[in-house]
């Protein structure tokens, strides 16, 4: 069978970096004056904070429990304890993972990235892989003969679990997989934006953002039937490195967005009685996951080798209900990375149906 897919829009325009806040360093620095005019208003976010003073900005990430301080280019530079101190806007960075360049593109900083701590043929995004191709960022693994003293001198946004294989000096951690829901995720945006002086911009992209994501849910439960059952979602696919069934865990970003279309995601807290020596943990058994998924009315299998695990156990996936009705969808819509690099930034596109793209949806 040709499986369907879920499409996610590419991030492939450039904004014009115009803020009330200051774009450059000052020259002459006013007594009193407020540098900041323009303040992150954090909504839905509870894993990072901000503060501002005249002249300079106090960040703090609260999962990571490190502060960073951020002083206006031009003047006084505090003395204030932190665990990094960063002249602002940043004229560049660097990055660890695909999932901080959107939010760097939506804000128009695109060009702010110096380099990427990574393969670029793990990039999704066609603007960069064309800024790649012309020479305008450079790429690269760990290793001594990458990370000389021009990287080890740059700010480096790295995650705060699973990031450098070693410290940076000049490291800014990104906690947002830490949040409990999927706009406080996208609200990091405003974490980004306060590097820049761009939080005007973070606030009026965050705030479209939420109202989409609000005006779909209702929409949603209006279109929704009481007299209806929901459809039930199947979220799983099998691992053939680690020989089981991995399935969905709640609360996690797809069991609120399901809850937000108006259906119910099957979940499994033990994933299943297989202990993978590989990977550490339960997997379903093809038993536990045919009893488990197979009246399921939508799957959607977030890994690129349906096509395989349907040769593979096609006689007993014939008897799934998604698969009788080709109501299989898997992520690879937008090619193979663009899921893990664009799904942070897009709450408000997944909970959207495009006449152009029929299958974007994230339940």
């Amino acid at each position: 069978m040709k499986i369907s897919t879920l499409a996610f829009a590419v991030l492939s325009f450039t904004q014009t970096l115009v803020d009330a806040n200051e774009s450059g360093c000052v020259t002459t620095v006013e007594d009193g004056k407020d540098y900041f005019p323009v303040k992150a208003v954090i909504e839905n976010s509870k894993q990072w904070a901000v503060s501002y003073e005249t002249t300079y900005k106090i960040v703090t990430n609260v999962a990571a429990g490190e502060t960073y301080v951020l002083y206006q280019c031009g003047t006084e530079i505090p003395t204030i304890e932190n665990d990094g101190i960063f002249s602002i806007p940043l004229e560049e960075v660097g990055l660890y993972s695909t999932t901080q360049i959107p939010f760097l593109e939506m804000l128009g900083a695109r060009d702010k990235i110096a380099n990427f701590l990574g393969s670029a043929s793990w990039i999704s995004s066609p603007c960069m892989g064309e800024l790649f191709d012309q020479g305008l960022f450079d790429e690269g693994m760990f290793n001594t003969s990458f990370v000389d003293n021009t990287t080890l001198a740059r700010p480096t946004f790295v995650e705060n679990f699973g990031g450098a294989p070693f410290l940076l000096p000049n490291e800014i951690k990104v906690s947002n997989s830490e949040e409990d829901d999927n706009l406080a995720v996208f609200e990091w945006i405003k974490f980004y934006a306060t590097f820049f002086n761009l939080e005007e911009t973070a606030n009026e992209i965050f705030t479209n953002t939420k109202n989409r994501y609000t005006c779909a849910t209702e929409n949603a439960g209006y279109l929704s039937c009481d007299d209806k059952p929901k459809p039930v979602v199947l979220w799983g696919y099998y691992s053939s490195y680690c020989g089981g069934w991995d399935v969905a865990t709640c609360p996690n970003y797809y069991c609120e967005f399901t809850e937000s279309c108006q259906a119910e995601i099957l979940s499994s807290a033990d994933q299943g009685s297989f202990y993978s020596d590989l990977c550490y943990r339960n997997y379903m058994t093809t038993e536990e996951f045919i009893a488990f998924g197979k009246d399921a009315d939508i799957w959607i299998y977030p890994s690129p080798d349906f096509e395989q695990t349907l040769t593979d156990f096609g006689d007993v996936l014939a008897a799934f209900v998604s698969v009788k009705k080709q109501a299989v969808y898997d992520t690879e819509g937008s090619g193979p990375n663009a899921w893990f690099e664009q799904r942070l930034v897009e709450p408000g596109k997944s909970m959207e149906s495009d006449k152009d793209d029929a299958n974007v949806s994230s339940s």
